[in-house]
């Protein structure tokens, strides 16, 4: 048998070489190979130089419409995914406040689960403002229902919760602006209130309010979503609708003698509290 001399390996030979990159077959310089590279700017900037050309700008545009509603397709799922992962993080949060209190053998203070939820109120109104044809308004709404029903106490059977039951109130208050946002620009998609009224959504929304509302009272809560009950009702709300201030949202509350008498920085989207001094803070 003849001396067959081992080959060296040389640097190629060490480097591992990634499946979805190394195509057998695959020109790299080719049309699919340059596709399986660029980044989805470059593409969209490849596009509109084509669209801008006077020859081939409209033939590119009408086979771009064709994908227009697989597009739809898969804009509504990301942004459902993004309404879970809020969700998720809800619930994370949830699950830190109670961890805290086994680990201390005692119950939370009232408004621990309500500071524990209100920095996902901006995000969730950006949801919203997504809107109709992306289903953003729905998914808002629902995740601010699974917020309420996770700030309220629940009775553990052996600590009483620390603190008051209002404590939660100015959360509360922020989330049911959002919530009568929703619901009031839903309204006026139909011309009649009693349109509105007896709709599917509207009705499975006023059965979850009450329920809601219910909860709360049995909760020894002292927070009433009745704005928001009011205009599921009858369509309408005493007096005009305000606008939502969304600078901010659920700051802690200014106590003064007992008694929530504002907010730092920002007012309820329902209450219009304006600073007392210039510089914005109280």
């Amino acid at each position: 048998m003849g001396f067959v001399p081992k080959r060296e390996l040389d640097a190629v030979d060490a480097v591992e070489i990634s499946p979805k990159r190394h195509q057998p077959g695959l020109d790299e310089n080719s049309t699919e190979g340059i596709l399986s590279r660029i980044t989805l700017p470059d593409l969209k900037s490849c596009f509109q130089d084509l669209l801008a050309d006077p020859l081939c700008g409209p033939f590119i545009e009408a086979q771009l419409h064709t994908y227009a509603d697989k597009s739809w397709d898969a804009e509504r799922e990301r942004v459902k995914q993004q309404a879970q992962q809020i969700g998720g993080q809800a619930e994370s949060a949830i699950a830190k406040v109670i961890r805290q209190t086994e680990k201390l053998r005692t119950a939370a203070n009232v408004s621990d689960r309500g500071n524990a939820v209100a920095p996902l109120l901006q995000p969730t109104y950006d949801l919203w403002q997504l809107g109709q044809r992306l289903n953003g308004p729905t998914l808002a709404f629902d995740l601010l229902m699974n917020f309420v029903e996770m700030i309220i106490q629940p009775d553990d059977g052996e600590y009483e919760p620390s603190g008051d039951f209002d404590d939660n109130d100015h959360v509360h208050c922020e989330i049911e602006s959002i919530l009568v946002g929703i619901a009031y620009e839903d309204r006026h998609r139909y011309a009649e209130a009693a349109d509105w009224t007896s709709q599917e959504q509207t009705a499975n929304r006023r059965r979850v309010v009450d329920k809601l509302n219910k909860s709360i009272t049995d909760s020894s809560g002292t927070y009433q979503y009745s704005t928001l009950s009011m205009l599921l009702f009858n369509g309408k709300i005493d007096g005009t609708m305000p606008p939502i201030n969304v600078g901010h949202f659920c700051q802690r509350p200014r106590w003064q003698g007992g008694e929530i008498v504002g907010y730092y920085d920002i007012p309820s989207a329902i209450y219009t509290i304006d600073s007392d001094s210039e510089d914005g803070f109280w």
